[in-house]
Formats: C-alpha cells, sequence, structure tokens
C-alpha cells in the first residue's frame, strides 16, 4: 500500500541531481525517499529498497547519460518501478522518467511514458513534477516537519550524509539582494557584489555553494573584468526554491516599519523630503548627497539632498547605507535606493 512516498531512484554519478530533488521536494513539503538518508544502519538494503518503492506514492526515474545503456543496480530499482505500474490503472500516475540530459532510456516502457527534461531550466522541470505530484494527492508533511527534516550536504560528499552545520543553511543576505533587484530574472553579479561591500571572490564561493544547495542559478563564462566574477559568473538568479525560503523567512513588514521609526526620529527633515521625491517620481532610484554649488556629473533623472538644507548630511548618508537602506554606486558620487527602502517610504 502506498504510504504517500517519492523514491527518488538514481544512479552514483548522479547523486547530486538526487540530493538536489530530496532537498526541493522536502522543502515543498513532500515526503521523498532516497537511500543515502532513509536506509538505517544495518538494515538490508536490497530488501528495503524494494519495500520502499512498492510502499511509494510516486516513483522518479532520473536518467542521463550516465546511467542509459549501463549495468547497475539502478535499472533493477526501475525494473521493480515497472512492475508496480502494472498494477496501476492506465489513467494513474506512479512512475517519472525525469531526464538530467540529452539521453534515450534503455527501457522501452520507459517511452511509453511522458517525460520531465531538468534542462535546460531546472526551474520548470521542477514545476512540473510538483504541479503532478500536488494535483494527484502526494502526501504533504506538517510545517514543523519540514523544518526539521535534515538537508543533505552536496559539498563533503565523503562525509556524514547530512549535516545541520551553518554552510548549509541559506544565505539569506545573498538571497534577499539579489531578490531586492529581480525575483526571478537573470541580472549581473558585480552590482550585488558592490552592495553587500563582498571581495569578488568570497561572494563567488557563496554563489556557488547556494547554487549547489539549489537556491540560485547562475550563467558562467570566461572572465571578464568589469562583467563578471573572478570564476567566470556573469549572471545569476533566484530559483524557486530561493525565492520560497525567504518567503518563510522574511520578517513581518510591520517589524521594518518599527525598526524604520528610529532612523525618522534621527532625520526627520531628510525622510520627509525622501518620500515626497518618490511619491513624486516613482521611477527614479539614484540620490546624491552634496553642496548645492558643486557640479555632479550625473545627466539621468536623481534626487539630490543638499548639505545646506540638512545638517550632518553626509553623516546620515552613513546612517541609512549602514541600515542596508541605500548603496553606494562604484566608481561614482552617486547612492541608489534599495527596493524595501523605497516601498517603506511609499508606506508600502
Amino acid at each position: 500500500m502506498s504510504d504517500g512516498r517519492i523514491f527518488i531512484s538514481y544512479t552514483r554519478k548522479d547523486k547530486e541531481a538526487a540530493i538536489r530533488f530530496y532537498n526541493e521536494l522536502g522543502l515543498a513539503g513532500l515526503d521523498p525517499w532516497i537511500d543515502i538518508e532513509c536506509l538505517r544502519p544495518g538494515e538490508n538494503w536490497k530488501n528495503a529498497i524494494k519495500q520502499a518503492i512498492r510502499g511509494s506514492q510516486y516513483f522518479l526515474a532520473l536518467i542521463s547519460t550516465n546511467s542509459v545503456d549501463k549495468r547497475g543496480y539502478v535499472q533493477k530499482e526501475i525494473n521493480e518501478a515497472l512492475e508496480v505500474l502494472d498494477e496501476f490503472p492506465d489513467d494513474k500516475i506512479f512512475l517519472i522518467p525525469v531526464r538530467l540530459d540529452e539521453c534515450e532510456p534503455s527501457q522501452g516502457r520507459l517511452n511509453d511514458l511522458h517525460r520531465v527534461d531538468m534542462f535546460p531550466n531546472w526551474d520548470n522541470g521542477f514545476a512540473k513534477i510538483l504541479s503532478v505530484l500536488k494535483s494527484n494527492g502526494a502526501k504533504m508533511t506538517d510545517t514543523q516537519s519540514i523544518q526539521e527534516k535534515p538537508r543533505i550536504d552536496t559539498q563533503h560528499k565523503d562525509s556524514a550524509p547530512y549535516s545541520n552545520d551553518s554552510f548549509m543553511q541559506p544565505d539569506l543576505e545573498i538571497l534577499g539582494a539579489i531578490n531586492a533587484v529581480s525575483s526571478s530574472s537573470y541580472i549581473p553579479p558585480l552590482p550585488i557584489c558592490s552592495e553587500l561591500n563582498l571581495d569578488p571572490l568570497e561572494f563567488a564561493d557563496r554563489l556557488e555553494l547556494q547554487s549547489k544547495l539549489g537556491y540560485v542559478d547562475f550563467i558562467m563564462g570566461s572572465y571578464v573584468p568589469g562583467l563578471s566574477l573572478p570564476n567566470g559568473i556573469y549572471n545569476i538568479r533566484l530559483t524557486a526554491l530561493g525565492r520560497q525560503i525567504l518567503r518563510k523567512t522574511a520578517p513581518e513588514s510591520r517589524d521594518k516599519k518599527s525598526q524604520f521609526s528610529n532612523i525618522i526620529d534621527l532625520m526627520p527633515d531628510l525622510i520627509s523630503e525622501m518620500k515626497k521625491d518618490i511619491s513624486g517620481n516613482k521611477l527614479v532610484r539614484e540620490l546624491a548627497f552634496k553642496s548645492k554649488g558643486s557640479i555632479l556629473n550625473c545627466s539621468h533623472a536623481h534626487f539630490e539632498y543638499y548639505e545646506e538644507e540638512h545638517p550632518d548630511l553626509y553623516n546620515k548618508a552613513v546612517i541609512l547605507e549602514n541600515h542596508g537602506y541605500i548603496f553606494k554606486i562604484p566608481n561614482t558620487d552617486m547612492y541608489r535606493m534599495k527596493e524595501s527602502f523605497v516601498r517603506i517610504l511609499s508606506d508600502e
């Protein structure tokens, strides 16, 4: 009898993709089963895998050039799943072929089942699978179970199967900075790196870790100074899992506004002027702090705030920057407002 599990079948060379499925399905509230996490020490693994397949509601067959036309236990798992499939009515879904790259399955019967491609866009493929699993009543776990469910370490493959150490946690600083610019589109990484005031090498390392955990996608190429990070990353974006993590962990907007009230007390006239500026020019984000007599080399729309009108103006700018409301635009005298700051100024 099915207990609502989702069995993940894979060859060892595709372990990283299988782990990503396990982590993302778990965070989506489902109940995935994978051998490296779910087999117990001392258990007869062959019997346990067979029972897990027959007790699962769905079977995800991860296939790639690493597994097709090659011998291995994964072929036995798929054959077992095909036997289980024979017990299902024709209109029921049990076995879902999932292609990780351009390949053709060795089991001819898999070609009779509509497959999902995880390339060139992982998020699109995962969304299709998630839609099927949830629409057909896959078992959902409660919120506490989601939070307590361990994530498997993709960085230390020779260590324990999973860990709750800090390196396995989402990097909310980076995810939040990407989301402030765009929640779904690819964007260049260097402005984010500058906004966070990070060393480009450190930023690149942190992005790669978040990518392996499934929170960020990026496009790489040759290193081009001024356009890409030192490891060649030139475009980044949040995955569906990254956006979901931010929704689960984002502080309430009322807490942000409560914190902002202290800033208003420090510089009421400046904040009042900024609110009026945003109200009348909703598309402008860049701003400058200057004296009235100084010349600013900027030809496009921006806001200007004068030290003659706002005492200690530059110290106030530093406070706004330190609190993450604005950031310095590299190689200019200009600043840019973060979208979160614009929403607060707009009372949204």
